[in-house]
């Protein structure tokens, strides 16, 4: 499950996918969608190798739908405030990611088919990229770590 989720995670952080119309996306995924978020203006597609990306909006809230290949949902995933997570989660990474020299690259708010909800973070150095799953709970753990 890590795997899908590290896949899932950066192809929402650090999209690395096709730009696509509607018609190069499958039925399914498009039924699926357009039943799932009935009122989505601005759609935009994304192909990434295992996974469609949607990006729109909705009540005024940017988000993105993660589908894989056969039409399901995977994850729903928007822009989340960092001074909006939990405050203990906030005061550990001040303490372990301090600015200078990590800087907030990325914050969202992910939740996968399940409705669990998780956040992250990515911060980068000139070195490295940090990226942080945060739970409700205000839990702070690597999810990956890159070389720049």
């Amino acid at each position: 499950m890590k795997k899908n989720f590290l896949v899932i995670v950066a192809v929402i952080l650090f999209t690395t996918t096709a730009f696509a119309d509607e018609n190069n996306v499958s039925f399914s995924i498009i039924n699926n969608f357009k039943t799932n978020f009935t009122s989505a203006k601005n759609v935009n597609w994304k192909l990434a190798n295992e996974y469609v990306k949607a990006s729109f909006e909705i009540n005024g809230i940017n988000k993105v739908a993660i589908y894989n290949y056969e039409g399901e949902l995977i994850a729903t995933s928007n822009k989340f405030e960092f001074n909006n997570l939990p405050q203990n989660a906030i005061e550990s990474i001040a303490k372990k990611y301090p600015f200078p020299p990590y800087k907030l690259k990325d914050c969202i708010e992910l939740v996968d088919a399940d409705n669990e909800k998780n956040y992250f973070a990515s911060f980068e150095t000139a070195k490295e990229t940090v990226v942080l799953k945060i739970s409700l709970a205000g839990k702070v753990s690597i999810f990956s770590k890159k070389k720049n």
